[in-house]
């Protein structure tokens, strides 16, 4: 059994929440890890099936053999070693192997980017691409997680937590449909599997399906009448076929019965989110601020960036407001970034763009180079002037998670411009992303334009 199955297999995922460290990063499980076989799936013989797995050389052989001994005791020290060998030899093991330990130690930008250059190295490794998928998972990056876990699945890979993965990917772009059918895929490949039993019911809701919903659900809580993840779920389909009375029930048993605390509140709110209906989930939000103890700030600013991401700013705004007042002293620098970022967007989404300018100037006084706050610049610039716009847009360009859509408008702006070859030059570096819907279509029309 690999880390990842390994991974799947324990604990209980509450419904919405899959995600490889969803219950150790934002809801505090330490123990979700099982690292019994990790040393093996890192370190196991490559080159075995050439077509997905690359060969290993006699030199990241003795690479890998120096740091195997200490490989699980230390693995920041591996990376370490690793990482300056890498520098020197460009190695799809070798880069495989750092992301995973990077991705297992939670720092997913440095996993994202040495699974980056496992792949560059050796393009059709399956293992590199299902990891990376996970990565962008772990990471919100939706579009690209399906476009890699996709990319696993046509190479071979079979494993349930891989088609788990690409349905929960399905669910957050809105393709319920999609992902309610690789997920009854990953149910054939492990059919005991409450966390897949949970996307089902995740989808049904999403459709409006409740009874469907309802029967499935009590298939499983039967027997597990002790898993808060089900009350949530009987809460939001009740609540979509209008019993109010049946979710009142369901309510008291968690807050009663179970001892829903401020992390259920969290999950509640989570769940109606999914289900857009973001009054409830903003209610929800507040109750996690507000009962007694509260939650930790990283939780809460995640839930101001759910909000924001999914349009509703004036909520997210202000959640925004209430986690300065309550938490304001208590947050680091990696979490006031966070929660500017997205008052910024708020701020821009209501019409208050000079407010906007004034945040992200903020941020970036504090990080020259965060992503997001880059993007969001070169957007807000735009109207004003294409000089600096095109400056913002650039930097951005320099960082690995948002270099593909700064590329992009970076073409759209010399497309506007009428400088076909720039716009071509910038579009043609994202021209195999499958994420950005028409760009091939949006190519071949500069390609006619250019010839007149």
């Amino acid at each position: 059994m690999t880390l990842f199955a390994n991974i799947i297999s324990r604990g209980f995922f509450y419904l919405f929440l899959f995600s490889l460290h969803c219950l150790s990063s934002l809801y505090g499980n330490s123990s979700i890890l099982d690292l019994t076989n990790f040393k093996d799936s890192l370190l196991g013989t490559y080159g075995v099936h050439p077509k997905i797995e690359p060969n290993i050389d006699s030199e990241d052989q003795d690479i890998l053999d120096q740091i195997s001994s200490f490989l699980l005791s230390d693995p920041d020290l591996a990376v370490e070693i690793l990482s300056s060998y890498a520098k020197r030899n460009p190695s799809a093991p070798v880069n495989f192997v750092i992301g995973t330990l990077e991705l297992q130690n939670g720092n997913v930008s440095e996993a994202i980017h040495a699974l980056e250059l496992a792949i560059k190295v050796f393009p059709p490794f399956m293992r590199a691409h299902k990891n990376l998928g996970i990565a962008y998972l772990q990471d919100g990056h939706y579009l690209l997680a399906q476009s890699h876990l996709k990319k696993a699945l046509e190479l071979g890979d079979i494993d349930s937590l891989t088609y788990s993965a690409l349905g929960f990917c399905y669910l957050q772009v809105g393709k319920v449909a999609s992902s309610e059918n690789v997920y009854r895929q990953a149910l054939i490949l492990s059919p005991n599997s409450i966390d897949i039993r949970n996307g089902i019911i995740t989808c049904l809701i999403s459709q409006n399906r409740y009874l469907e919903a309802i029967s499935f659900i009590d298939e499983v809580a039967s027997d597990h009448p002790d898993q808060k993840g089900y009350w949530l779920s009987y809460i939001a389909a009740y609540d979509g076929m209008a019993e109010k009375e049946e979710m009142a029930v369901s309510y008291e048993i968690l807050r009663r019965g179970l001892g829903a605390g401020p992390m259920d509140f969290l999950r509640i709110g989570d769940l109606f989110l999914t289900l857009k209906v973001p009054r409830k989930a903003y209610s929800f939000y507040r109750k996690a601020l507000l009962n007694e103890g509260g939650v930790e700030p990283k939780y809460a600013i995640r839930s101001i960036n759910r909000l924001a991401s999914l349009g509703y700013y004036q909520k997210a705004n202000n959640l925004a407001t209430m986690v300065l007042n309550e938490y304001g002293e208590y947050l680091n620098n990696k979490e006031s970034l966070s929660l500017f970022w997205a008052q910024a967007k708020a701020q821009l989404a209501q019409g208050k763009k000079e407010d906007a300018k004034a945040t992200l100037n903020s941020v970036l006084e504090f990080e020259p180079m965060h992503g997001d706050s880059l993007l969001l610049m070169g957007e807000l610039m735009k109207s004003e002037e294409i000089a600096t716009s095109l400056i913002y847009f650039e930097r951005a360009t320099n960082i690995q998670e948002v270099r593909d859509r700064a590329l992009l408008e970076m073409g759209r702006i010399y497309a506007n411009r009428r400088d076909w070859k720039s716009a071509l030059s910038f579009l043609d570096a994202i021209s195999n992303r499958s994420e950005f819907a028409g760009l091939q279509n949006f190519m071949k029309t500069i390609e006619r334009l250019q010839g007149f």
